[in-house]
């Protein structure tokens, strides 16, 4: 049933691009720095939105990846933190070897 609704929403998004497309066929100018290109308006429209979303995509990407950055290095920090209280428990566990007494050492004195 999801499926039903992603493929009605597909076409209905798609019969709205080509209304869109259809009222906005006439031909705009862009100017560039460099010259100006004549184009249809819906042309210009949707190169503007793909520019728009592929530069929000790449700073959203780059965000992420020092986040991801961030947690990894937090991660080894946790980690190594863990190990070192886990150490001394471990440590404490241990009976510590008792001191063997030197017998001859008190009969002298």
């Amino acid at each position: 049933m999801k499926r039903q609704w992603r493929l009605i929403l597909l076409l209905v998004l798609i019969f709205v691009v080509g209304l869109f497309a259809a009222f906005n066929s006439q031909s705009v100018a862009v100017n560039f720095l460099f010259g100006q290109v004549a184009a249809p308006l819906v042309l210009v429209i949707l190169i503007s939105v793909l520019a728009g979303a592929v530069i929000a995509t790449l700073l959203v990407t780059n965000v992420l990846w020092q986040q991801k950055r961030r947690v990894k290095t937090l991660e080894r920090q946790v980690a190594s933190l863990e190990q070192n209280t886990r150490q001394p428990q471990l440590d404490d566990q241990k009976l510590p070897a008792e001191k063997p007494t030197d017998d001859s050492n008190q009969g002298q004195q």
